[in-house]
């Protein structure tokens, strides 16, 4: 006999002596050893079938920007432009409005030259799916009072010092994003593992999803929370594994499973 995965294995028909209990699990029959193992070999196949399409299920998800969110932090794939060493890379930023039916506004380093960028943007832009010819990534979104958020802002966007920005390491945007995430209240997320910069500097205290602990020192890095999982940087590197959601994280590739994208339906 054959099936999916090549021919079924036979066992040996020798007689299993069941409990009376067990007997009654099974129909009340007397199985024997064969039929036992066979069994368990065809949950085992029915898992692995079964695999492949959570997989699927899990990276296809997409997610819609709520109407009524304050703060939306993102993240996208580094340009093609950028240097060839860090293209793998994403890069964050974050948009923000004080009420539902203000401008959107955006906060970032876009490049080496840009400093920082601290705009109004339209409601193409903050609802906009790609951005680089990429898909850009929901990293996390609140309902916070947005005035106070925004009085946040400023004061980042004025006291950041922006003079030094490296593609590799930091500091760059993910710098900046992180510190945003860890300094202005109501705001939380954590970045892709990919999200080199984000570990620049010395810090020790919560995650920026507050749900844990974290370590590091620029080129070497320790982290430990509920969304985060467990996290190890060296050098700008990041390697992981998930806990809430379960995903694999490894250095130059995406997360496993891959991460929600925004999908277009956001409210004005």
């Amino acid at each position: 006999m054959t099936s999916f995965f090549g021919p079924a294995t036979r066992f040996p028909d020798e007689t299993l002596d069941l409990a009376d209990g067990e007997k009654n699990l099974r129909g009340g029959r007397v199985l024997t050893l064969g039929q036992v193992r066979a069994d368990d070999e065809a949950m085992f196949r029915l898992f692995f079938l079964l695999a492949p399409a959570c997989f699927f299920f899990v990276s296809c998800q997409q997610s819609v920007i709520h109407p009524e969110s304050t703060v939306v932090v993102k993240d996208v794939r580094i340009p093609s432009e950028m240097p060839w060493y860090s293209r793998f890379a994403s890069h964050s930023f974050v948009d923000y409005r004080e009420t539902p039916s203000s401008p959107w506004r955006r906060l970032e380093i876009a490049n080496k030259s840009s400093g920082i960028v601290h705009e109004e943007i339209s409601s193409e832009e903050a609802e906009a799916t790609e951005r680089w010819g990429n898909p850009i990534h929901l990293v996390s979104q609140s309902k916070t009072d947005g005035v106070k958020v925004a009085r946040q802002m400023e004061t980042i966007a004025k006291t950041y010092d922006d003079s030094l920005y490296r593609p590799w390491l930091g500091p760059n945007s993910n710098t900046l994003t992180q510190r945003i995430m860890r300094e202005v209240e109501g705001v939380s997320g954590t970045l892709e593992h990919n999200g080199v910069g984000k570990d620049h500097g010395f810090y020790f205290g919560p995650t920026s999803s507050g749900t844990g602990l974290e370590v590091h020192a620029t080129y070497l890095g320790l982290g430990m929370g509920l969304k985060e999982g467990v996290e190890v940087n060296l050098m700008g590197l990041t390697a992981g594994v998930g806990i809430w959601q379960p995903s694999i994280k490894i250095p130059f590739l995406p997360q496993i499973p891959f991460r929600s994208k925004i999908a277009a339906g956001e409210s004005q």
